[in-house]
């Protein structure tokens, strides 16, 4: 056998190589390319921290309840994407492919509206753009902003960069002021279709209403004036063992003061006939009939591993049970974490409503890295996210995009009221939940409400209160004996059933055992001598 090989063989075979070690990267290229079509794309940079991603899931976020349907991803896989685009935001851009300067300054050219969140990528592209004369930069970690939401007094805030950039052009459009070792610039500047924020920590809270605010502004410069929301006071995730009196106490605060509210309150399994769920479900009646709202709260997920189809049962109960006591659930509250999970936003999709908490259940960075856009867009869902307090008092000064007011049932009454009248003096309007739409379907039950009017399975309810007659002496006792009562006649039923079918199978041995015996002991013959001798014997 020749083991020589030609130089042409060789090449072949290194070309061959190499074809098929470099077939899967340009495979998983052209996957990282495939960004959905979008109204927004974020750019974040390549290999970004965990607190980058988080901040970028808040933006997400704040676009997510403006209604806007948000694609986002790392620079890399951005590449040779963004001219799909009319409105990008690049979030802090530190690592990023060779050219990528050449691409935004494409989209720079052809009118592409551009935001800029931070300094560091901002500096280097009007460095690598011959415009290093346009801004002053100053190498400082703190400093200090304030800002103004619309009509409300100043706030302040410390906080923390990889240094401050400031344009130093006059601008279309210039707001906030941000102070850096006794020098001064600005929190958002719009010049032609580039617009850049100053600050980049999402995470404190002067800085995410700001940033709201300013996307909003950023998004339609042409309007006058953007939409201003609302905000909805909600007393937040009351549980039916919680008592009943001090829930009314605080119910007849937001009754008196003639102010609509929302209740959210914790799903249940079980014991719906007890006394102190009638007793529960007695003051959400009186709530849902002076103006309160109910929205459930949804399930609490206790297993490693998120179930939709346990989770969808569990919704399903519990409505039964409160539909059941004529209390109408209007939506659902869920974590912030939700609208980045495939199998929560199933569970979503099923509402209209969504009230979005503070809670944590789940790590949004991840859930930022593995997807690529906001499918739960595609619910067209009227989203009430949380508010952002700046005091003490609580208080929402976001008007981009519609916002809770929680309120904990156990705080004493002036401080329920206080809140109350701070809601009140607040610049961003209340509203009812009332005076929108809802819907929300289970596998046994559906409900839609408009032009005020509540139907279930298609037929209509109201919601006015009529007082109930509750049971003085409830017996426990009697209604754990009805249990048992109940499980052991199934058990009679299915013992009964068990000693047919034994006794059934007990005779068809006894006949087959039978008939086995004559085919094995007796003849034909024999059987017939036998007949005749007990016929002439008789």
């Amino acid at each position: 056998m020749n083991c020589n090989m030609t130089y042409r063989e060789k090449a072949g075979l290194i070309l061959l190589a190499m074809l098929v070690l470099l077939a899967p990267l340009h495979a998983r290229a052209g996957e990282s390319k495939k960004l959905p079509a979008s109204d927004i794309l974020i750019v974040y940079s390549d290999g970004a921290d965990d607190g980058d991603l988080e901040n970028v899931g808040s933006l997400i976020e704040i676009l997510t309840y403006m209604d806007y349907q948000v694609s986002f991803a790392a620079a890399s896989d951005c590449s040779g994407n963004m001219t799909r685009f009319s409105n990008v935001i690049f979030y802090e851009v530190e690592v990023h492919p060779p050219k990528f300067y050449q691409e935004v300054r494409i989209l720079e050219k052809n009118g592409s509206a551009l935001l800029f969140i931070g300094s560091s990528f901002l500096k280097e592209y009007l460095d690598q753009t011959q415009r290093s004369n346009t801004y002053v930069f100053y190498d400082l970690s703190v400093g200090r902003l304030y800002y103004e939401p619309e009509h409300d007094s100043g706030k302040q805030s410390l906080i923390r960069s990889d240094g401050f950039l400031f344009l130093n052009e006059e601008g279309d459009y210039c707001t906030g002021r941000v102070e850096v070792d006794k020098m001064e610039g600005y929190f958002c500047k719009r010049k032609g279709n580039l617009t850049h924020i100053s600050v980049n920590d999402v995470g404190d809270p002067l800085v995410n209403v700001a940033i709201a605010g300013e996307i909003a502004t950023w998004i339609k410069p042409a309007e006058n004036e953007r939409n201003v929301y609302a905000q909805y006071m909600v007393i937040n995730s009351v549980y039916p063992f919680q008592s009943p009196e001090k829930l009314l106490q605080v119910v007849e605060e937001f009754v008196i003061m003639k102010e609509p509210f929302a209740i959210s309150v914790m799903p249940i399994y079980e014991h719906g006939d007890y006394p102190a769920m009638q007793q529960f479900c007695e003051v959400l009646r009186y709530a849902q009939g002076n103006g309160g709202v109910i929205i459930l709260h949804s399930p609490i997920c206790q297993t490693k591993e998120f179930d939709a189809d346990l989770v969808n049962e569990r919704i399903k109960v519990s409505m039964n049970y409160y539909l059941q006591q004529g209390v109408y659930p209007m939506g659902l509250q869920v974590p912030e974490s939700w609208m980045f999970d495939p199998d929560k936003v199933e569970v979503m999709s099923r509402f209209t409503t969504i009230l979005v908490s503070d809670e944590e259940d789940g790590d949004v960075r991840n859930l930022v890295r593995q997807e690529n856009n906001n499918q739960v867009y595609q619910n067209k869902h009227q989203w009430i996210a949380p508010g952002v307090p700046l005091d003490a008092e609580g208080a929402s000064y976001i008007d981009a995009y519609s916002t809770a007011v929680y309120f904990d049932m156990t705080e004493d009454l002036d401080v329920i009221k206080s809140r109350i009248e701070a809601c009140r003096s607040s610049h961003v309007p209340l509203k009812s939940l009332w005076d929108a739409q809802h819907s929300f379907w289970t596998e046994e039950d559906t409900m839609i409400y408009e032009n005020q009017m509540i139907l279930i399975n298609g037929q209509r309810v109201d919601k006015m209160y009529v007082p109930s007659e509750q049971e003085e002496a409830f017996s426990y006792r009697r209604n754990m004996l009805q249990r048992f009562s109940r499980d052991l006649t199934e058990e009679n039923r299915k013992l009964l059933l068990a000693v047919i079918a034994v006794a059934g199978l007990f005779l068809l041995f006894i006949f087959m055992a039978r008939h086995q015996n004559r085919e094995r002991f007796f003849y034909r013959d024999e059987e017939e001598d036998m007949d005749e001798y007990w016929k002439n014997k008789g």
